[in-house]
């Protein structure tokens, strides 16, 4: 009897030391994860202020293109101009 208990108890304590490495392992591999999808929120973010950045881009230049338009046809009986 007194033979196998060191063996066994040296047996146990590996189980559980590989039970707690697998946890640690567990939480790591979660904690990556959760990193990640925080990532991702963040470059979705960064996505949806780049589209709206070019979308407010393409109205600035919209309007600066009709502003020039009317100021071209104050001088004369241009497409804005005859209006006045």
């Amino acid at each position: 009897i007194a033979g196998w208990m060191p063996r066994a108890l040296a047996e146990a304590a590996r189980g559980r030391a590989q039970v707690a490495h697998a946890a640690m392992a567990r939480d790591a591999a979660q904690a990556a994860l959760a990193q990640a999808r925080r990532q991702e929120q963040v470059l979705e973010s960064l996505a949806g202020a780049r589209a709206a950045a070019r979308a407010l881009e393409a109205a600035r230049r919209e309007q600066a293109r009709l502003d020039d338009r009317a100021q071209a046809g104050h001088g004369h009986h241009g497409e804005l101009g005859s209006i006045r």
